[in-house]
């Protein structure tokens, strides 16, 4: 499966036809298929849209979801939940990563920077994604 980064697909627009076609359009970056969609019917397409948001969050990164920016209900993408990153073990420096139980951690730099980190058996500690 492809991943992705979190960030923008589709924004400033709240138009159906331009959020189906967006959302198609990445669905089909990332799954090599594109979905149909009905423009003729508006219910149809409202319907469409929910399935295609649906497919776009199984692609979401950990403790990610696809949908719209909290801050901006017309961005669109993939963002991270805070409410979920909240609740993990936080370090305040990654040198403590070693002194941390094998689980999903979390490091608030001074800046506000978030970086998680996934513990694996064969790589040890690894950063799986960081927002400056």
């Amino acid at each position: 499966m492809k991943t992705v980064d979190f960030g923008t697909i589709i924004h400033g627009t709240l138009l159906p036809e331009d959020l189906a076609e967006a959302f198609a359009d990445e669905i089909e970056r990332l799954s090599g298929n594109r979905p149909t969609y009905d423009t003729d019917d508006m219910e149809s397409l409202i319907l469409d849209i929910v399935e295609m948001s649906d497919a776009l969050n199984e692609y979401a990164p950990p403790y990610g979801y696809f949908g719209s920016h909290p801050g901006d209900g017309s961005d669109f993408g993939f963002w991270p939940d805070m409410y979920r990153v909240e609740d993990l073990p936080k370090v305040s420096d990654p040198v403590e990563l070693d002194t941390m139980p094998h689980e999903d951690t979390v490091f608030v730099s001074d800046h506000g920077n978030v970086t998680l980190y996934g513990w694996d058996e064969a790589r040890g500690w690894f950063e799986v994604w960081a927002i400056v």
